[in-house]
């Protein structure tokens, strides 16, 4: 495991913090707080920020605010993820077709990032968190249960994938079976009964207020705690009832790798199989044109 950098973690959440502020910005007392350090620690780390312009300060509030430097940087993010701007023109029918949220994740590296959220401002039910409390650019393991429609086209992905199951042969051999159903019908399902409490309100209160690599190592640690491998459906069954925490469906480019995955989530449970089957086609359908857009590019 890679050894963790408190300065590295204090400069990525200082940005992603100050993100979040819009224009009210954040004083140097206010974050020596925010990271329980001296106002000494971090006032050079905020000076040099300033000083290149991902920073600037209000002289007469005292308060800092993300800085100029960042919009190309942004700007060339952007560029480098023009799947995800084709996708949004997929993404967004589709969640207002099916009254939900539709995340778009990417792979990178070891672990899968949510890159982009669809549809979230309308899709809440109950008061629940939308978009299983998550937000861009949240980090996620890539391991079982997590991820199989990354894997499911691909025998040696699949294999080094099934290996960090958690449950065992066990586990794996329900994986299996998962891969198998998502090949066949061209989506996946993931279930998490909300009893006592949701997915949503779980990563709300775990995570929900920290930011940078703090809330992706918060994620990523109840991720490996909470799921197992049930949480990956395999065969559906009409008359039975379902509580999806997502339908996802894999989007493929010409050399046959899974490049991203559409999840739809904030569905309304429970849903029949057959309820759930339509969804599935829908998210598979879309799913399918993204990958031709995909091949066209």
């Amino acid at each position: 495991m890679a050894r963790r950098s408190p300065q590295t973690e204090r400069l990525t959440e200082t940005i992603e913090l100050l993100a979040s502020t819009g224009r009210t910005g954040r004083t140097l007392a206010e974050l020596a707080r925010h990271f329980g350090v001296d106002k000494a620690t971090l006032h050079p780390m905020l000076t040099e920020l300033t000083r290149v312009g991902w920073l600037t300060r209000d002289p007469r509030a005292k308060t800092y605010h993300l800085g100029p430097r960042l919009v190309p940087i942004g700007d060339a993010a952007r560029d480098a993820f023009d799947l995800v701007e084709i996708a949004r023109s997929h993404t967004l029918p589709l969640s207002e077709e099916l009254h939900a949220t539709v995340l778009t994740f990417t792979r990178s590296g070891e672990n899968i990032v949510l890159a982009d959220i669809t549809g979230a401002g309308h899709s809440a039910h109950g008061g629940r968190p939308p978009a299983i409390g998550m937000r861009t650019g949240d980090v996620l393991a890539f391991r079982p249960p997590l991820a199989a429609p990354f894997v499911a086209h691909s025998e040696e992905e699949a294999e080094s994938w099934l290996a960090r199951s958690p449950d065992g042969e066990t586990g794996r051999a329900h994986l299996r079976s998962v891969l198998a159903a998502i090949r066949m019908r061209g989506f996946g399902v993931e279930q998490f009964v909300p009893a006592p409490e949701g997915l949503g309100e779980i990563v709300e209160r775990l995570a929900g207020d920290l930011y940078g690599s703090a809330r992706a190592t918060h994620l990523i640690q109840d991720q490996l705690d909470r799921f197992g491998s049930a949480f990956a459906v395999a065969e559906i069954e009409p008359q039975r009832e379902y509580w999806p925490l997502t339908v996802n469906a894999p989007v493929i480019d010409l050399e046959g790798r899974a490049v991203m995955c559409l999840s739809v989530t904030d569905l309304r449970g429970p849903l029949s199989g057959s309820q759930l089957t339509e969804i599935g086609q829908q998210v598979a359908e879309t799913a399918a044109r993204l990958s031709a857009a995909a091949g066209a590019r």
